[in-house]
This record gives C-alpha cells, sequence and structure tokens, in this order.
C-alpha cells in the first residue's frame, strides 16, 4: 500500500525527495502563493532513483525489459523564477539533460516541458521537441516567469514518437502529472489500458506515451479526490492487466501530481 508523509522544513533546509518507486509517496501542502514549507523543493534524479530501484527491487530490475529513462524535478516554495531553477544550479535539470554522468542514458533530448501555476487556478505548459539544452525560447520565458510552484521534466523516449504531445507535464484541468519510467510491454496492454479511461476524459488524451494513460487511469480512479489511492489503484489495474498478457514487473515509475495546492510525490 501507498504512504504519505508530510514534509517537515521546521529546519529551515529545503525539503528533498528522491523517491523511487510507487509506494515511496512525500505529501507537500503548497498553498496559493504563500507556501507553507518556504523553500521546499521536491526532486528526482535518474541515477538516485536508479541505485535506489536497486537496493529495493534487485530481482525485478533483473528481470525488467525497459530501465527507466526520463528525468524530473518538482518544485514546491517561494515564488522564484524558473531560471533559477533549471540553469543556475552547477548540477541543473538542463545539465544532466545533455551530459548526465550517471543513469542509463547520457543525454535527454527527446523534448522538454515545464508547467507551472500563476495568476489561475489552472497551470500553465511550455512543451517542446527540441532538446532543453538548446532551446533559445526556454532561456527567454525562463527568465520571465516567477511561480511557487513548478514542474519540468526532459524526455529520453522508450519508443513512443518524439512529439510534443508526448512531452511532459501532462495537463487536465488544474492538475500537472510527470512521470519517469515506462509500462513493460506497452503496446501489448494498450488497448485494454485506453479502454479502461472513463469515457469523458477520453477526449482530452493528446498523445500516445504510457506515461499520459497512466495519469487518465489514475484520473478515472479518482485522482482528484484522493491522489495516493488514485495512483494506488491505477497500477494495480495495469498491473492485473499485465498478468493477464503474461508480462511480469509492468511497472517502473517515480511519478509527481499537483493541483496548485498540494503535491504528492
Amino acid at each position: 500500500s501507498l504512504s504519505k508523509a508530510a514534509t517537515n522544513t521546521s529546519n529551515g533546509l529545503p525539503a528533498i525527495s528522491s523517491t523511487s518507486s510507487a509506494t515511496d509517496y512525500i505529501h507537500i501542502r503548497v498553498g496559493r502563493y504563500q507556501s507553507s514549507a518556504p523553500g521546499s523543493v521536491v526532486t528526482q534524479r535518474m541515477n538516485r532513483a536508479s541505485a535506489r530501484l536497486q537496493e529495493m527491487m534487485p530481482n525485478r530490475l533483473e528481470s525488467a525489459s525497459v530501465i527507466l529513462m526520463c528525468r524530473w524535478m518538482a518544485y514546491a516554495g517561494d515564488p522564484i523564477l524558473v531560471e533559477e531553477l533549471l540553469f543556475r544550479p552547477v548540477h541543473s535539470l538542463i545539465d544532466q539533460s545533455l551530459h548526465s554522468r550517471l543513469g542509463a542514458t547520457t543525454t535527454n533530448g527527446d523534448g522538454f516541458g515545464i508547467g507551472w501555476y500563476g495568476e489561475r487556478p489552472e497551470p500553465a505548459v511550455f512543451k517542446s521537441v527540441h532538446p532543453a539544452w538548446n532551446d533559445r525560447n526556454l532561456r527567454e520565458v525562463a527568465g520571465q516567469i516567477r511561480t511557487p510552484l513548478m514542474f519540468a521534466h526532459i524526455r529520453a523516449s522508450t519508443g513512443t514518437p518524439v512529439q510534443r504531445s508526448n512531452c511532459h507535464p501532462f495537463r487536465y484541468g488544474r492538475w500537472l502529472w510527470m512521470h519517469n519510467g515506462s509500462v513493460a510491454s506497452y503496446p501489448d496492454l494498450k488497448r485494454d489500458l485506453m479502454m479502461a479511461v472513463d469515457p469523458s476524459l477520453y477526449a482530452d488524451i493528446e498523445g500516445s506515451t504510457d506515461s499520459e494513460n497512466l495519469f487518465f487511469l489514475a484520473l478515472t480512479f479518482g485522482l482528484t479526490d484522493d491522489p495516493v489511492t488514485g495512483v494506488e489503484r491505477a497500477v494495480g489495474f495495469v498491473e492485473d492487466v499485465a498478468r493477464r498478457h503474461g508480462v511480469e514487473h509492468p511497472i517502473q515509475m517515480t511519478v509527481a501530481t499537483t493541483d496548485g495546492v498540494s503535491m504528492w510525490a
């Protein structure tokens, strides 16, 4: 079952998480423009996720056919310029997208996306199929956007096309979602997984990734009412479908989602 832990920043240090499986969750209450955890950051990097997965599930990794590929970062705290998060750190997400020292891939050049909250309850998204390190528009907007909550994702495709609609984060209403990992044998499972999405949600699916499919399954299973349970039920459903198709250990994932007020990762 999923566990939910509140982030503690009473010592004044940033709250950092590098969750590595669907059984570890961190919940941050952000608030609108006034963070309850000033300066808190939730960040996930491929190398840390891989190491922790190896420690936690070595046998499952040995039989897995696909290795986690993407990288993401999430920020929640006092309003900050996006460039301070994406470009200024020595080992920033943009730096990692070009030359990763650890991880399954040395570059993440199959597109990127950022999602952030500003004047409205619904988030804005900016995505591109260009490599994040070489997109001048990203550098331009990053120096002008100030936000208390941001998702950023750099993509290395596991097989689905490189196109804007397949770039994270995905959006539905006021919700954002991003994912690192894969659904094993997704082409074989895709029809069953897509047909399980609630008909009222189906038309909002824009791309062809397992990540977006998983998001809409979580929405179908109650993400907006109880995010932890919604994700848990979605993962359980994928495992049931995979079992019927003879696929073992179908889920590899780290995931983050937010409604602009709280964040789960």
